[in-house]
């Protein structure tokens, strides 16, 4: 079971806003769809994202979560939260 946590101003809405993921092929769906209809609400709608775009990066461990594989999720360049087991 993966689990991600966006990156937010407020870490209590951080915390609350956790979501789970059967599987990373999940998760990257889940960004990509989330971040193109962001995009399109702003009225970017030249920009489209697919799950190939979305990164995963070594971060260092969050003190509090005490996840394993603990990693940043990047689409674009910009660190949108993170995820772990």
């Amino acid at each position: 079971m993966i689990r991600y946590i966006p990156k937010m101003v407020s870490p209590l809405w951080s915390m609350k806003s956790i979501v789970y993921f059967d599987s990373i092929d999940d998760l990257k769906a889940f960004i990509s769809d989330q971040r193109t209809r962001f995009c399109h609400f702003i009225g970017r709608t030249d920009l489209c994202f697919h799950p190939h775009d979305v990164q995963l990066t070594d971060a260092d461990p969050d003190p509090f979560m005490r996840w394993s594989n603990y990693q940043s999720v990047m689409i674009d360049g910009i660190i949108v939260g993170y995820c772990g087991e």
